[in-house]
């Protein structure tokens, strides 16, 4: 599930399908290292999507070795935290919870 949710998301981002990645994301989508920055619907995420989905994170998700995700009960994270993601107990629907930028 992991590799899959990984390859799905890195694709929609090379492709720049926006609206393909916002469907991956659990809403409120956490932004910690942005205080003031609220992303508590889909639309939200569109307004903030260039500055929050930056080339640095995508560069980190590309740089993700599938098999080789950390994972502890928060979820699993790309690269040192960059972004994180989780099933929220149902395990055929991941989503991306957490971007730190």
């Amino acid at each position: 599930a992991l590799s899959e949710f990984h390859f799905k998301l890195l694709q929609h981002l090379r492709n720049r399908d926006r609206e393909a990645v916002i469907k991956m994301v659990n809403f409120p989508l956490r932004t910690p290292k942005r205080d003031n920055l609220k992303v508590n619907t889909p639309d939200d995420l569109r307004k903030h999507y260039d500055s929050i989905f930056t080339d640095k994170i995508v560069a980190t998700i590309a740089g993700q070795i599938p098999t080789q995700f950390f994972c502890n009960y928060q979820g699993a994270m790309y690269g040192s935290g960059g972004l994180w993601f989780n099933n929220f107990n149902d395990a055929k629907r991941l989503r991306i919870v957490t971007v730190n930028n």
